[in-house]
C-alpha cells in the first residue's frame, strides 16, 4: 500500500510503500526505481536535505490538494 507522507521541513509530499518501507518521490507515477527510491530512514529529504526520511509525517489534506489529488483519490492512501 502506498502511504502519502510529507517532509516536515519543506512539505514535499512523497509516497511510502508500507510493504518494504521504501520512499517514492513521484506519487503520481509510483515506481520502484533504485535511482529514485529511498529505503533508509537516515537518508535526508531529496529536496531540502533537512530532515531524514525516518522523520517524515503523514501528509495533510491541504498538502495533498496542493499536488492535485482529489479527496476521493487521496483517501485510499492517506496515512
Amino acid at each position: 500500500m502506498l502511504v502519502l507522507v510529507a517532509c516536515p521541513a519543506c512539505g514535499t509530499v512523497m509516497g511510502r510503500c508500507s510493504e518494504v518501507d521504501e520512499l517514492i518521490r513521484d506519487v503520481r507515477n509510483p515506481a520502484f526505481d533504485p535511482d529514485q527510491s529511498i529505503c533508509y530512514p537516515d537518508v535526508p529529504c531529496p529536496y531540502c536535505h533537512e530532515v531524514p526520511y525516518g522523520q517524515f509525517r503523514a501528509a495533510t489534506e491541504s498538502e495533498l490538494r496542493t499536488i492535485g489529488l482529489s479527496g476521493t483519490c487521496y483517501r485510499r492512501w492517506h496515512a
